[in-house]
């Protein structure tokens, strides 16, 4: 991770407590009792939240826990990311899914990125760029800085929209795929900073891959239907 790139208070806070732990060692005496760099790198990593965003919302959006948000009041798209900005010198490749965790009726929840290689990592995270949190990812309104996949349970494919497909969405996988969307059904995204490759995943079937060369990218729902609630089951960046 660039250090430029984290904020002074949580490089304090990490700093501060690695520098606590080397006092207790007998780094004078063996070398090996010395906490390298790499550590303070990893901690850096994990300290970074991983939670729904409850400040940069709108109202029709119900937290239930940190990682669960409900759609709630109407049938109208509502944005909220989570996290924070991803990117390549965080991680090599960074994975993050979802499951359709209820339902009243219908569902169509979209999972995809705002991405930038313009802005800064402070404006991605304050989310500067945001035209509309009341549209879907790659709506017309946001598609010049995100994608969204949909997964609807009246079709049988999963969907992308983005800026070159921003009306109808493009048909994700091959013609011979046939889903059957359910509740409890999960989809994965898995992107590889060094291909500049993501894959998309439906329970573990690999459906399609896109590119995204983009330098951040920031974990981003949509919900529509009232009642809808997803959950994040996984969240990982590799090495």
């Amino acid at each position: 991770m660039a250090a430029s790139s984290i904020n002074h208070q949580t490089k304090d806070i990490i700093n501060g407590y690695i520098k606590v732990i080397q006092k207790s060692l007998a780094w004078k005496e063996y070398s090996y009792f010395t906490i390298p760099p790499s550590i303070n790198h990893i901690c850096l990593i994990y300290y970074i939240p991983s939670s729904f965003n409850r400040k940069k919302h709108v109202s029709n959006i119900e937290f239930i826990d940190d990682n669960t948000i409900q759609k709630i009041n109407n049938n109208q798209h509502s944005i909220c990311t989570f996290g924070e900005p991803i990117y390549k010198s965080m991680c090599s490749i960074f994975t993050i899914e979802f499951k359709v965790k209820s339902a009243k009726s219908d569902f169509c929840p979209y999972i995809g990125f705002f991405f930038s290689s313009s802005l800064s990592f402070d404006k991605m995270k304050n989310m500067q760029y945001v035209e509309y949190f009341n549209d879907y990812l790659g709506s017309h309104n946001n598609k010049q800085y995100s994608f969204g996949v949909t997964m609807y349970n009246k079709e049988h494919s999963l969907f992308l929209f983005d800026k070159n497909n921003a009306d109808d969405g493009q048909r994700l996988g091959s013609n011979d795929i046939y889903l059957t969307f359910q509740i409890g059904d999960k989809v994965m995204f898995k992107h590889n900073f060094v291909k500049s490759e993501c894959n998309i995943y439906y329970n573990q079937q690999k459906i399609d891959t896109l590119e995204i060369k983009e330098t951040f990218i920031m974990p981003a729902f949509s919900l529509y239907f009232s009642g809808v609630t997803i959950e994040i089951t996984k969240y990982q960046l590799q090495h």
